[in-house]
């Protein structure tokens, strides 16, 4: 036995245990912090998540003014607050690639102050009720204000182009939003009703369900209608298109100038 060993047996028993315990507290904490490393590593949970993006990311902040919850918000009336008005008025845009979006540019950059000056003043007649929500939302909460001005001010601009090159068209989105602005006040009414003035309160909310449905319906069938004819020139132009992708891939677009 070498005289490290006796040294050892010979040492107290309390001090043996306290140097075992030492020893283990050291072991554990190594292993401890090892694990921690590596799940923090490999969970992507764990792994920091970016800022939110501007306005043009998001799909209008929390819903506010009328229209149904699970659409996104609306802005006011049946105005999606995220600024897709290929759903409402039966929009003519389809997904392209190759296709600008309507209101890139207010996605994509910030909003003239024009351009909401304009917007506040055109809210301020359509839907008065918004407008308060949007100048107390300016105060209270800076940036959901601005999400907010990036839907509204498309779907402005979407309402006003229809009224030259639709006008049909105009006053079916503009019945809309007045419908949906009624079910709203209705629906803010409906609980602190009795129950006679609910009854009658519920077949108002039935009716204006009914003519939304009815207008909706009728928006998504001019869309099908129009998806419908692309799709036929698109197929009818088959040959074309296949040439030209030909083209592109085989790097000959650039001998083809003038």
């Amino acid at each position: 036995m070498t005289t490290e060993q006796k040294g050892w047996f010979k040492m107290p028993n309390t001090k043996k245990f306290i140097g075992i315990f030492i020893a283990l507290a050291i072991v554990a904490g190594v292993i401890f912090a090892f694990s921690s490393t590596a799940k923090f590593e490999d969970s992507p949970g764990q792994q920091q998540q970016p800022p939110p993006g501007p306005a043009a990311g998001m799909n209008g902040g929390p819903p506010m003014g009328g229209g149904p919850m699970n659409g996104g918000g609306y802005a006011m009336g049946g105005v999606p607050m995220n600024g897709n008005v290929e759903n409402m008025g039966g929009g003519d845009s389809v997904d392209d690639d190759d296709e600008a979006k309507p209101g890139e540019q207010y996605r994509n950059g910030p909003i003239s102050e024009a351009k909401i000056q304009e917007f506040m003043e055109w809210t301020k007649q359509e839907d008065p009720e918004r407008f308060q929500e949007l100048m107390d939302m300016k105060s209270a909460n800076p940036q959901m204000f601005q999400q907010s001005l990036v839907g509204g001010v498309i779907q402005m601009d979407f309402v006003n182009s229809l009224k030259e090159t639709d006008p049909a068209k105009y006053q079916q989105v503009k019945t809309e939003m007045k419908l949906e602005r009624e079910l709203k006040d209705l629906t803010k009414k409906y609980p602190s009703a009795d129950e006679k003035n609910k009854k009658d309160m519920e077949k108002k909310m039935s009716d204006i369900l009914s003519q939304l449905f009815d207008i909706r319906t009728s928006h998504q069938e001019h869309k099908l209608k129009v998806m419908q004819s692309k799709l036929d020139e698109r197929k009818n132009n088959k040959t074309a298109i296949v040439q030209q992708r030909l083209y592109q891939i085989t790097n000959r677009t650039q001998n083809l100038k003038w």
